[in-house]
């Protein structure tokens, strides 16, 4: 396929199969961005990093932090030349330092494992096959680790970025670049011009003047295989202003610091973007961004001024106006049949400034004589059932939304950058808002929760429980998080004895998938965001709450909807969340055995472990952590745990070698067992097997 050619001195693409398209994106009516190439160019090349500037990735620390762990220091300058220093102080390479030592430490992991796995010598067949099996896989798992060391040396970025293998980037506006972004490489997109979903967008991306970026290899001036690419949008202000802003999405390999690079280079030619609200020019796709981009100011008191006052919206509003008159479409080359809606052809800033425009543009009504019968179709009053044009108003802003943003930005601020009179402000504000729409909710209670004293009942209303969970999680401790954590229980206690109510009325009504869909949601803030922070042992949820939730899941286990293996889950979900908002009270322990004395025989759990299905079953995994989780009091469980792991063992010996699917489910379920049992014996999270599956 001929991609390009030469015209008028000039590097323009042309695609056989969309020629008229290709030569009319290649006649750009401007170039917006091309006084930020040198001399006119339509390229700047300039080096990624150099092997002096580059920082270590993660796995080049790893390699020098199992170095030095053996006595071998090595400088960033080493590391790129392959060289470390020995314990006797002689430079050696690296690469037959780490194999010896990935050889020394394999041997003595084999030895450790043999010994952390006792079963292995056990004259019972099905237990011994099992530790073996669950050996060789932790031991190939600490190996593979082992030999990642070796292929993260080899294959270091970082390394291979001296000599012709350094990586370049390239900025280009060449249409040929921007045409080929996602076509004859190593990576495909929506933006492929021969068959993606956006493949048109190209030629309007090109008409608009955008720009690609590029990852190349040093001496790949002609990008013919590139590494990995940035497609660069173009925006413009109200005044017309334009700005060039990277799409989030990197196509490709992983290039550490392309994507930097590729912003700071922007940064560099537009001197940053400047706050304001900017309209995406060219085609209709982005992965990152919606058709207009508000870009926030930095500064707390510029924020507060958009809270108080919002903006102009009259700056930010258009009546276009819209035609079906036959000559207009003529003009366009457009089918009126294929475009209902009309096309554009004048755009203003007042509807009166448009009105005026469609006065002047119909002098008579003369015209509708030559274009036939449907255009002179009238009713009784004698007004024409087909007008010809319209006005259609165009926001691309509103006022609500600029004001909501600014304040949700002054809200995810750290508090210490803000000034509390700043804060306090926006809070009343917010509250204020909060009133006539509820969506300001977590926002005015994020603002309150960065003054301690300040936020109260009402500012949780209608704060949904996973945002004031987020929102405990990231206060300090203190009186505002106590008083948080009682607004999240008196949440679940009333949601739950709410849902129990409906159900004891009206049982057959609702289906189980709402029921538990709806007993799930009661209870997001006891599971936790994430479950190490919202609670510990000294912050535990109130016996009252923890009553509510254990009988109504034992109630929904006897009489809520669903099938009798479906109502099981009502027990499991709250036994789950309760031990992970670390409760260990008497009436935890009993829903732990109500769930416990439910659980599926052994012949059940090892299917169930085959198709990933345990967390939805009275099991292991999660009667196993429960217990784990209530410290002192889940090792009452551990002769059950025992009985089971030798039905496990029994079981095994039965199906072994029929079913290797089956055979590996055996195995993991019985690594949970050890698991379990050993993590309750000790007190603490085991590390000698592998928990979950």
């Amino acid at each position: 396929m001929n991609w390009y050619k030469k015209a008028a001195g000039e590097r323009v693409v042309v695609a056989d199969y969309d020629r008229d398209r290709a030569e009319r994106a290649s006649r750009l009516s401007e170039n917006p961005f091309a006084s930020w190439f040198p001399n006119g160019k339509t390229r700047d090349f300039f080096p990624l990093v150099s092997a002096e500037e580059a920082k270590m990735g993660p796995g080049d620390e790893d390699v020098v932090n199992f170095l030095k762990r053996n006595g071998y220091n090595t400088e960033p300058r080493q590391y790129v030349d392959g060289i470390t220093t020995s314990p006797n102080g002689r430079p050696i390479r690296i690469g037959k330092v780490l194999r010896r030592l990935v050889d020394d430490e394999t041997a003595r992991l084999t030895e450790d494992l043999k010994a952390a796995y006792p079963g292995i010598h056990s004259e019972d067949e099905a237990e011994r096959e099992l530790a073996e099996a669950a050996y060789r896989e932790k031991l190939s798992g600490a190996i593979s680790n082992l030999q990642y060391l070796l292929r993260d040396f080899v294959n270091s970025p970082l390394r291979q970025s001296k000599g012709r293998q350094s990586v370049w980037v390239a900025i280009s506006r060449d249409p040929h670049d921007i045409a080929t972004m996602s076509h004859g490489r190593s990576w495909t997109s929506c933006m492929d011009v021969e068959g993606g979903g956006h493949g048109n967008d190209v030629w309007k991306e090109i008409e608009a003047g955008s720009l690609v970026a590029y990852a190349i290899r040093d001496g790949d001036w002609e990008i013919k295989r590139p590494l990995a690419r940035i497609h660069i949008k173009r925006f413009q202000d109200n005044e017309g202003r334009n700005v060039a802003l990277p799409e989030k999405t990197v196509y490709g390999e992983e290039v550490n610091g392309f994507a930097a690079a590729v912003g700071n280079w922007l940064d560099q030619h537009q001197d940053g973007v400047k706050a304001g609200v900017y309209k995406r020019v060219g085609g209709e796709y982005s992965d990152t961004y919606d058709d207009h981009h508000i870009v926030l100011p930095d500064d707390p008191a510029q924020l507060l001024e958009l809270v108080r006052n919002g903006i102009d919206e009259s700056e930010y509003t258009r009546y276009k106006v819209m035609s079906i008159h036959p000559e207009d479409v003529e003009d366009t080359g457009i089918s009126y049949d294929s475009d209902d809606d009309g096309i554009e052809i004048a755009s203003f800033k007042t509807q009166d400034e448009a009105m005026e425009y469609i006065n002047a543009s119909s002098e008579d009504d003369n015209w509708r004589n030559w274009y036939g019968e449907e255009w002179e179709e009238h009713d009784d009053a004698g007004n024409y059932y087909l007008q010809p044009y319209r006005i259609e108003k165009e926001q691309w802003l509103t006022s609500f939304r600029v004001r909501f943003n600014a304040a949700q930005k002054l809200s995810q601020m750290p508090a210490g950058s803000v000034p509390e009179d700043i804060l306090r402000e926006a809070y009343e504000i917010v509250k204020a808002e909060r009133g006539k729409n509820s969506t300001w909710a977590s926002i005015g209670a994020a603002l309150g929760s960065k003054i301690p004293g300040l936020v109260g009942k009402e500012d949780f209303t209608g704060t949904s429980p996973s945002v004031m969970t987020r929102m405990v999680e990231e206060m300090p401790e203190g009186p505002d998080r106590e008083q948080m954590r009682d607004l999240l229980e008196q949440s679940v206690k009333r949601e739950i004895d709410g849902l129990v109510e409906r159900l004891g009325k009206n049982e057959k009504s609702i289906s189980f998938h709402r029921a538990y869909s709806e007993f799930s949601a009661s209870i997001i803030p006891l599971s936790s965001v994430s479950r190490d922070t919202a609670w510990d042992e000294e912050h535990q949820p109130s016996p009252e709450t923890v009553s509510s939730v254990v009988s109504a899941a034992k109630w929904l286990m006897e009489n809520g909807p669903g099938l009798p293996e479906e109502k099981l889950r009502y027990g499991v979900h709250a036994m789950t969340a309760l031990t992970r908002a670390k409760s260990d009270l008497p009436d935890v322990v009993s829903l732990i055995k109500e769930v416990a004395s439910r659980w599926v025989p052994i012949e059940e759990e090892v299917p169930a472990a085959s198709r990933r299905w345990l967390f939805q079953i009275p099991s292991i995994q999660n009667i196993g952590w429960s217990a784990f989780e209530i410290g002192d009091a889940g090792r009452q469980f551990l002769p059950l745990f025992k009985k089971r792991l030798s039905e496990l063992q029994s079981y095994y010996n039965s199906i072994r070698g029929k079913d290797p699917k089956m055979d590996q489910a055996a195995m993991s379920l019985w690594q949970l067992y050890m698991w379990s049992i050993d993590s309750v014996e000790s007190g603490r999270m085991s590390s000698k097997y592998r928990y979950s599956i």
